[in-house]
Formats: structure tokens, sequence, C-alpha cells
């Protein structure tokens, strides 16, 4: 099994050609060759550098985040995460001010590692860097919903073993 991250807009051609056999996307991917189902959510933490002064905190709350860089999902028509994580921050009183865009979730906590931001996102457990924590968000509780998508037809039995 080949694990890629790719983004949803460069996802969805290889699943109906069967060159990618599952994907995971934060956004649902409506299309009659695919299928998909919901993953667990997930809480969404915060990821800093160990030596930004907020990482003494154990939680935070988004408005205290308002003077922070953020480094976002890049804001185009296939991340909805970007949408999500503006309006959280519209509504807790402020807007990113030239934040970083970034089209991967290991191209940001690079950015993080190197002390350039902050970001919101899933904490994945696989995906460790030293120079970074996570720290609850308290307010708002925001939450991801994943979702696996494969092709409807012609699934490999190593795919459905891991579907299933």
């Amino acid at each position: 099994i080949l694990f890629r991250e790719l983004t949803v807009d460069l996802l969805v051609d290889p699943l109906r050609i069967g060159a990618v056999d599952i994907g995971c996307s934060d956004i649902d991917v409506i299309d009659e060759m695919l299928e998909s189902a919901s993953l667990k959510d997930m809480p969404v933490v915060v990821a800093l550098n160990k030596a930004n002064p907020l990482a003494r905190c154990s939680s935070l709350r988004l408005d205290v985040l308002a003077s922070e860089t953020f480094i976002l999902p890049a804001p185009d028509s296939h991340h909805s995460l970007y949408n999500t994580f503006v309006n959280a921050c519209r509504e807790a009183g402020f807007e990113p001010v030239d934040p970083y865009f970034v089209d991967t979730l290991p191209a940001g906590l690079g950015l993080v590692s190197a002390n350039i931001g902050i970001a919101l996102q899933h904490r994945l457990p696989s995906l460790h860097c030293r120079e970074v924590v996570y720290r609850r968000l308290t307010s708002p509780k925001l939450r991801l919903q994943m979702k696996l998508i494969w092709r409807k037809q012609d699934l490999s039995p190593t795919a459905m073993k891991f579907i299933s």
C-alpha cells in the first residue's frame, strides 16, 4: 500500500482511473464513480512551535491567537478547511493578517517547526516534529470530519480490507 498526500483536485482523477485505491478528504466528493464513508470526527488543535510563549498554555481560545501569524490551507475551491478556519477566526472577532498558505498538512507543520507561524489542524499522531506542540482549542470547539473515498468498482482485496 502506497500512502501519498494529494489535494482533492489531484486525487479524484487518479481514483477514477485506479491509480489510487483509497483517498482521504475533508470535503464530500460527489462523483458517480466514487463512494465515500465518514471517519470519526476529530477535534481541531493548535500547532505551535515549542518556543512560542503560548506553548506554555494547556489549551487556548481562538481569540487569544488573533495577533499570531496563521498557516492556513490554500484558499482554493478544493479546501473547505480554509473556509472553516477563516470563518472561525471571524466569529472570534478577527481576520488572520498576512497568513501563509500550504497545500498539505506536513508543509504547514514544517513552517510551524521553523517558528514561522501557528496552524489549526487535526492532530495526526503519525506526524511528529520535535519543535511542534499541540494545544486544545477550547473556544470555539471545532471538529473535522474526514472521509475515505474509493472507486465503486474494481477495488483491490487489500483496499477492501483497509476500508472494512
